[in-house]
């Protein structure tokens, strides 16, 4: 308000007379700066208004419903205020008193209101209901009276009104004397909205202004009083649409894709509020002009027009550009083809899954359009600036992790100078701090037990002094808040760089550091950093452990002894307790191979091959490259889902089984329930031991066991031991960076590039499991080579010298699974930027590590089902079929098919030959489950319940169903529980 008091001021300054050009031209001027100043006011309003629905996007999980409403509610109201004023003052062109406006909203509104009532007394000035005309002096008194309080200052106490001609306004009696000069204070009103000051302009406008009313004359005025008695049938309107807005929103969309009705809210308020804002910019601009122009007649000066070319020219602008954006995205929908867009495959160009069950596509689906095809990938996230993890002014990187060595290379100074500082753990730049404060509920014990396994190992100084680390706490909690390398420990060594990647990092070292480096070893800590404090410069390196650390890591750890128990003769029991292998266990067969399985969260086959064209272009390439053994490219073309989320599809792959199913409400709440002892992973240790390495990496900071399999052991997920996983990792993903709150800013489902100290998740996530698949296939190779049938010699526990050649002798094959969640967000920007990546890392699968060399490795991406969360997903028909149709391909070598059929005990190319045929049919995340079964061997049955009558049952991609199942499916009511049903992509399918 400052700001508009100095823009009046300015405008008063002008003393030349009203009929001098120059007064005109500063009056003109001061309106033009007030209307300007006005709406970045309003637009300051409207931008707090849409602050609040992001404040509510940014609340974590577990607020109240409530609370979440009155923000909302908070948006509502600053809207409509910010329209109010925006109206107000392009009708009037200055700003309301609160009390004028209240007054005047009142008479404004008498029209709405019945005849005879207090208000209307009130505005008609009149005690009587109804008795006089309209056109009686005494009701255009209190006409002028109400515009003049509405325009911000009083009347005096009597205003002379005469009736002349048959109009009764005093105005133009009054405005006809001051043209002669000055003006008598006894005879003139003192309203600077209705009248001109003395001196010939309005006051509060500047000198040379003329309001509408006096320059107008009496149709002008007359249609002033329409504006101000409508001004709040207006705003009652625009408050109106901004609640029914909200509204529809909330009442569409469940409550569980919260991210798609702030998005879509947000979107809606933006377009809507826009719309309404400049409708009155443009309203106050086509007024300024008019002033203007009135003004310079009156004056005798020519007509002025800037105003109204400046706005002629913009809005010409506007309009061109809009029809060209409306132009380009017309013939964009002119070209598409949405059944073709619908049938594409990730590795094939056609993949019709109506057809595969002797159905076609229905016909409806054709006048659905595929929203992401036809828009850029960043029209919904544009305004959320760059997509770099790293900003501009970042230093270069100080470290480099030498995979080979297993050592981490840390420049001994930073940029500015200073000696970094090297942690082992950080808790404090973590969402697992050890207080109570945790972003995911679900993650609430595992932070707990972090903090037992920092105290169990560091917690004392002599604990500490061992380590060679320097252990920092809080002074009130005293919880562990950092584990640092000791420095003293840390001495400069000479070093030529080894390979040219390392020689590449190191160029861009402080030119102090080159030289020499400091030496980390990796295995001691899931997650290093290194951190120069003055400039608040973080590195964060993710690394598999040691395999002397993972029971340090393991939730059955109590105590520093549990460490020394030799990882070869650890086996995973039902409950993840460790137990002693006997030489019975040696003859139990092997799995047919090893299997790395990337799975993405929330992914269509479609949208894999709209926003992943590299990695596809990699994965259908590897067919053609002849230096793999022998590996061939196949998509499941009818893949589905049993459910909309990634509880009812995700646990059914790993354990054949779904809360849903088994009869529990809340698929993420269990109450002694485990499906712990059913999943793959258990059921492989089981069976082998160590012999088989396990591994399972969520790049988010969520306890999925617990989450959704029901794990009641509380585990860190520090890279330890869980549940049949050797390596279960999801701790590192708690940095505060990315953390564990699921917002559309952070987290697993930001609708931003998810970082962490200048890298991108995926980065992290990759580059993790591209170091630990490499120990795995060395410890495999090392494995196949080694004398293994002989009796291992008995050890005792805390005993570690009792057998130290076994050590690194097991983990003869692998299970590995990385699972990320760049799909799960609903503007369809946030999973092109995993593409590079996803593209390198299989490139160096293929080249760098060999991967493919070995016929008995099996890769496989997947995803639970398709995306569910924005507006296209949500409201189209072209949205909803693809929520059904995740991508399933897998690239196997006949190899692994061949030892499949000989453990069953059949004919070689049986699996073959069923695979080719079953890849043609539809099938669910069940029937990966005992596909997973085959690959390593061991025996699944998936619930009970999906054996039913009438249900389509699970079979392995590589068996026939049974003869009841082998039909034709036409129902998606054939392919799950009755409990689980939910619409599918048969639902758009209809005889042909």
């Amino acid at each position: 308000m400052r700001v508009v008091s100095a823009v009046l001021t300015v405008a008063r300054r002008a003393r030349a007379g009203y009929g001098s050009g120059s007064a005109t031209r500063t009056g003109v001027l001061g309106l033009l700066l007030l209307s300007v100043v006005t709406s970045l006011v309003t637009w300051g309003l409207l931008v707090s208004s849409w602050a609040f629905l992001v404040l509510r996007s940014r609340l974590v999980r577990g607020y109240s419903l409530s609370l979440l409403r009155s923000l909302e509610l908070c948006s509502v109201v600053l809207a409509v205020v910010a329209h109010t004023l925006l109206m107000h003052v392009a009708v009037h062109g200055r700003f309301p008193s609160p009390a004028a406006l209240c007054s005047t909203w009142r008479c404004g509104a008498r029209h709405g209101v019945t005849r005879g009532t207090r208000v209307e007394k009130a505005c008609n000035g009149s005690g009587s209901d109804g008795d006089r005309d309209d056109d009686t002096p005494d009701r255009e008194s209190a006409r002028v009276s109400a515009v003049a309080t509405l325009l911000g200052s009083p009347v005096s106490a009597t205003l002379r009104t005469q009736r002349q001609g048959g109009r009764a306004f005093a105005a133009a009696t009054d405005a006809k004397g001051r043209r002669g000069g000055a003006g008598s204070p006894g005879s003139t009103p003192e309203s600077r909205a209705l009248f001109t000051t003395s001196k010939g302009g309005a006051g509060g406008m500047g000198e040379g202004y003329t309001s509408l009313l006096d320059s107008a004359g009496p149709s002008s005025r007359a249609l002033q009083e329409r504006l101000v008695a409508y001004l709040p049938a207006a705003v009652g309107g625009v408050a109106f649409v901004v609640a029914c807005v909200h509204l529809v929103v909330n009442q569409t969309i469940p409550e569980a894709h919260r991210q798609s009705k702030e998005i879509i809210l947000t979107l809606v308020r933006v377009c809507l509020d826009v719309a309404l804002a400049v409708t009155c910019d443009v309203f106050m601009a086509l007024r300024l002009e008019k002033v203007a122009s009135r003004s310079s007649r009156m004056s005798g000066v020519g007509r002025v027009s800037r105003v109204r070319l400046v706005l002629v020219a913009v809005l010409a602008a506007v309009a061109v550009g809009a029809l060209y954006a409306l132009g380009c995205f017309l013939a964009l929908v002119v070209q598409s083809d949405t059944m073709a867009a619908l049938r594409l495959g990730v590795t094939a160009d056609v993949v019709d899954v109506c057809e595969l069950e002797g159905l076609r596509m229905h016909p409806a689906l054709a006048r659905s359009w595929v929203w992401p095809a036809l828009m850029h990938r960043r029209f919904f996230n544009f305004w959320t600036g760059s997509e770099a993890c790293a900003p501009s002014g970042r230093p270069p990187p100080i470290s480099f992790v030498e995979g080979r060595e297993r050592v981490l290379l840390v420049s001994p100074v930073c940029v500015d100078g200073e000696r970094p500082h090297v942690y082992l753990h950080r808790p404090e730049n973590n969402e697992f701090s050890g207080s109570d404060d945790v972003g995911l509920p679900e993650s609430e014990r595992g932070n707990h037990e972090y903090h037992r396994q920092l105290e169990a190992l560091y917690g004392t100084t002599e604990l500490a002094a061992a380590r060679g680390v320097i252990v920092h706490r809080d002074a009130t909690s005293k919880l562990i808040t950092a584990v640092e390398v000791d420095p003293a420990t840390l001495s400069p060594q000479r070093r030529e760089p080894e390979t040219p990647l390392e020689k590449d990092a190191r160029q861009r070292w402080p030119t102090a550091g080159r030289g020499e480096v400091l030496r980390v070893r990796l295995g001691r800590s899931p997650a290093y950093t290194v951190y120069c404090a003055s400039m608040n410069h973080e590195e964060y390196h993710v690394s598999p452990l040691d395999d002397s650390h993972l029971d340090t890591y393991t939730s059955i750890a109590r105590g520093s002894e549990a460490a020394c128990v030799p990882q070869s003769r650890r086996r995973q029991g039902d409950s993840g307790v460790g137990a002693t292998s006997t030489a019975d266990d040696a003859d139990v067969g092997e799995p047919a191979g090893n299997v790395l399985m990337v799975l993405i969260d929330a992914v269509s086959r479609q949208a894999m091959r709209r926003s992943l064209p590299m990695f596809v272009r990699a994965l259908t390439g590897l067919n053609d490259n002849s230096s793999t053994g022998g590996h061939m490219v196949v998509e499941a073309h009818g893949a589905t889902t049993l459910g909309v989320n990634t509880a009812a599809n995700l646990v059914p792959f790993f354990a054949g089984i779904s809360a849903r199913a088994f009869g529990l409400e809340n698929e993420s709440k269990f109450t002694n329930v485990s499906f712990a002892n059913r999943t793959v992973f258990a059921l492989a240790k089981r069976k082998y031991g160590d012999a088989v390495s396990t591994a399972l990496t969520t790049a988010s900071c969520q306890d999925l066991f617990e989450f959704l399999i029901g794990y009641t052991v509380p585990n860190s997920g520090a890279g330890g031991r869980a549940a049949g996983v050797d390596r279960y990792l999801y701790m590192p993903f708690c940095h505060l960076d990315y953390s564990g709150y699921s917002s559309n800013f952070r987290g697993p489902y930001s609708i931003v590039p998810r970082c962490m100290a200048g890298e991108s998740v995926s980065e992290h996530t990759l580059r993790y499991a591209e170091q630990l698949l490499t120990k795995q296939m060395r410890d495999g190779e090392r494995a196949r080579t080694a004398a293994l049938s002989s009796p291992l010699p008995s050890v005792v526990e805390g005993d570690c010298g009792a057998a130290p050649e076994m050590r690194g002798r097991f983990g003869k094959n692998f299970f590995h699974v990385v699972y990320m969640t760049d799909g799960h967000e609903g503007t369809h920007g946030v999973l092109p930027l995993l593409d590079a990546t996803l593209a390198r890392f299989f490139t160096d699968l293929r080249d760098k590590m060999r991967f493919f060399d070995n016929p008995l490795n099996t890769f496989i991406v997947l995803s639970d089902h398709g995306n569910h969360m924005g507006h296209y997903y949500e409201y189209t028909n072209a949205g909803k079929f693809e929520r059904g149709t995740p991508p399933l391909v897998m690239a196997v070598s006949p190899t692994v098919l061949s030892r499949v059929d000989k453990a069953k005990g059949r004919a070689s190319g049986t699996s073959l030959a069923n695979l080719q045929y079953r890849l043609r049919r539809l099938s669910t995340s069940l029937d990966v489950y005992p596909t997973l079964g085959d690959l390593l061997n061991v025996s699944v049955s998936v619930y009970e319940k999906y054996n039913a009558p009438g249900i389509m049952h699970a079979a392995s991609l590589f068996d026939l169903r049974d003869e009841e199942s082998s039909a034709f499916v036409r129902s998606c009511s054939q392919l799950s529980t009755a409990i689980e049903q939910y619409p599918c992509p048969l639902d758009y399918c209809i005889a042909r």
